[in-house]
């Protein structure tokens, strides 16, 4: 059988074989869970289709909500949602679930491309795309309403594009394409673009300036955000004094103080919940509970302070829209940044070791089996949990495949990509902290891609050996 039609037969099991397990997961959800048109709904919806919303019927792209939080989120999963919108009217969500399953069946392809770049022998091509398309770790977002559900094709064509790339043109529109939609999807992709365009800088020159011009579109879009708030805010503006909501800047740095000792985002958020609900001594010491006891001294007056601010907050946008800062907002955040650099300076292991150690275990010891037939329905069964185990195993080999490529490989693309895995993984750990699973998913791929290189190296080296 040619090695071509092997690949297609891949990429159609792999694609039937997702279909049908999250059509069946989507009847379990039934009527449990809401969804649209057969995508599972998410809260971060809404920052995501709201613009668009917007943007048919005013021009305007923005959510429809006060304060800088409107113009939050880039606009790459947004252009997506907006081409099913348009194609399909009524029925955009199905079509969005069309181009979700094609940008899937797109990302197989894609894998075994750049293993054939790579000069990966045609066994372990089709072996390792078969992983790749059948495992559920790298496709358990499809179905759902979220950039994670397309992030994977970008990545990868990303990859592939920059592989391809002839040095000898100046300009390559397929990497301007790639690059520029990945970062306007995730901006935080930056670190293993950025190390693409040092490198291109200095070693190859006329890929440099395509790269460079993929960086623009995101440019330009915080141009544009800064024009439309009066001030940068980060490439996710979230926070700002023009925020009628939570989302100011004393949660900025609640955030940033709970970091010291905390990586469950959801116990912060919870805690933060708390805190908005009263300003009685009851609810503080009750929230006081759920932190380490050796913060809580220090922490006490914080949490009392906060809730009142809170409580203040909350009065006043239920008044008036507000602009600027609310009398001892100032004040508040500056006593919050002296308790966390106290905390900081007493428990300097928590927060430069044990603290990171934490979030990075939580991060890579998972499977990304999150569909509700793996977590509830078919948890015990035997296939489930060899698929669950296999998961963990795939994802700590790829990590360690990566650290030994980059220290070992001679391949310039390799110990690049390698270096900009490795780099993210502790951007999430150690600057991060507060993640969820899904954060992994842009560089499930890339790990996979790294095991598998490193495979070959050791199935070529006793190769080698055993007929020297």
């Amino acid at each position: 059988m040619k090695f071509s039609v092997k690949i297609s037969l891949v990429i159609l099991v792999s694609v039937g074989l997702l279909i049908l397990i999250n059509e069946i997961n989507l009847s379990f959800l039934k009527p449990n869970f809401p969804f649209k048109q057969g995508l599972i709904t998410t809260a971060d919806e809404y920052s995501y289709f709201s613009p668009v919303d917007q943007f048919v019927q005013t021009g305007n792209w923005a959510e429809n909500s006060l304060g800088a939080k409107a113009y939050m989120r880039t606009p790459g999963y947004g252009l997506i949602y907006l081409i099913a919108k348009v194609i399909g009217g009524s029925s955009a969500f199905s079509f969005l679930k069309m181009i979700q399953i094609l940008l899937f069946a797109g990302s197989i392809y894609l894998f075994s491309k750049i293993l054939q770049f790579l000069k990966l022998s045609d066994n372990l091509i089709v072996v390792g795309t078969l992983i790749f398309g059948l495992m559920p770790l790298f496709s358990g977002f499809v179905y759902y309403t979220l950039s994670e559900a397309v992030l994977p094709f970008f990545v990868l064509w990303s990859l592939y594009a920059i592989l391809k790339a002839d040095d000898n043109q100046r300009i390559t529109l397929n990497v301007i394409l790639a690059v520029g939609f990945l970062l306007l999807l995730r901006p935080q992709m930056l670190i293993l673009t950025s190390l693409f365009l040092l490198y291109f800088l200095f070693k190859r020159k006329r890929i440099f300036w395509s790269v460079l011009l993929a960086f623009v579109p995101l440019f330009f879009w915080n141009i544009r955000t800064v024009y439309i708030t009066g001030e940068w805010l980060g490439l996710n503006p979230i926070y700002s004094k023009k925020n009628n909501s939570l989302y100011r800047e004393p949660h900025k740095e609640m955030t940033d103080l709970f970091r010291v000792w905390e990586y469950r985002g959801d116990y912060f958020h919870s805690t933060m919940a708390l805190l908005s609900k009263d300003t009685t001594s009851l609810t503080t010491q009750t929230a006081l509970q759920t932190i380490p006891i050796q913060y809580q001294a220090t922490v006490r007056p914080i949490f009392l302070e906060f809730q009142k601010f809170r409580h203040q907050q909350i009065t006043v946008f239920s008044n008036k829209k507000i602009s600027s800062y609310l009398p001892g907002e100032i004040a508040l955040i500056k006593h919050i940044k002296l308790a966390r650099k106290k905390l900081i300076r007493q428990n300097p292991a928590d927060f430069y070791l044990f603290t990171p150690l934490k979030s990075f275990k939580k991060l890579m010891l998972t499977s990304m089996m999150n569909l509700l037939v793996f977590q509830e329905t078919w948890k015990d069964q035997s296939i489930v949990l060899i698929l669950k185990y296999s998961s963990f195993l795939l994802i700590s080999f790829g990590f360690i495949s990566s650290v030994l490529l980059l220290i070992k490989s001679s391949d310039p693309f390799i110990r690049i990509s390698s270096l900009s895995v490795l780099a993210s993984i502790f951007y999430l750990s150690f600057g991060q902290r507060f993640n969820e699973e899904r954060y992994l998913l842009p560089y499930l791929s890339i790990l996979l891609i790294h095991l598998l290189v490193y495979l070959e190296h050791v199935i070529l080296f006793k190769t080698k050996k055993s007929h020297s």
